[in-house]
């Protein structure tokens, strides 16, 4: 079903170009990109990621690339030091509804699957009603959707600049937000 839904944008991308709007094809740009990321269950770190986006008209563009979460904290009890680590392969459809010569704004949908590793502190009630902390280690492969956005000057030909936002699937859902750098090819 995913197959049919991109076939079905470039078709409807590769059409739109052929009726006049004579978008200006370039073979994409590398986009690499550090920010701040929450977890949703408490904890809050760093991300980074490179794509790879591939324009297909002046309004879509197909996004692939690679992320690294890694969040820590103490979000249930001081004694345990949680994390999650997560590398995702992501790939996603971008429309593009406002873009000029030397800036756009971008709106993707997409999908990911992340290798993760986590640990969490999980309350245990003891014999004496006092609540205790054990901890657990997990990891293992998961997939989720991405919805982000993300706003791109034009600094000269070559280069770009801007920022971007991002809801991610990495082992729970994360908030990514953090500037990027692009290299047009």
């Amino acid at each position: 079903m995913k197959f049919f839904f991109f076939l079905a944008l470039a078709a409807l991308s590769l059409t739109a170009s052929g009726q006049g709007l004579q978008p200006d094809f370039s073979s994409g740009e590398f986009k690499a990109s550090a920010g701040y990321v929450h977890e949703f269950s408490g904890m809050n770190g760093i991300g980074a990621s490179l794509s790879y986006q591939l324009p297909l008209n002046e309004w879509f563009q197909l996004e692939a690339g690679i992320r690294r979460v890694e969040a820590s904290g103490h979000p249930r009890t001081d004694m345990v030091q949680e994390f999650t680590r997560a590398t995702a392969l992501e790939g996603s459809a971008l429309f593009s509804p406002i873009h000029t010569e030397s800036q756009s704004l971008r709106i993707g949908l997409g999908y990911s699957f992340a290798d993760y590793d986590i640990r969490r502190a999980t309350p245990v009630v003891g014999a004496s009603k006092e609540i205790q902390y054990q901890t657990a280690d997990a990891g293992g492969l998961s997939r989720g959707i991405i919805v982000h956005a993300e706003y791109e000057w034009n600094i000269n030909e070559r280069f770009s600049a801007g920022a971007r936002v991002g809801y991610y699937k990495a082992y729970t859902y994360v908030v990514m937000a953090g500037p990027f750098i692009g290299i047009h090819l």
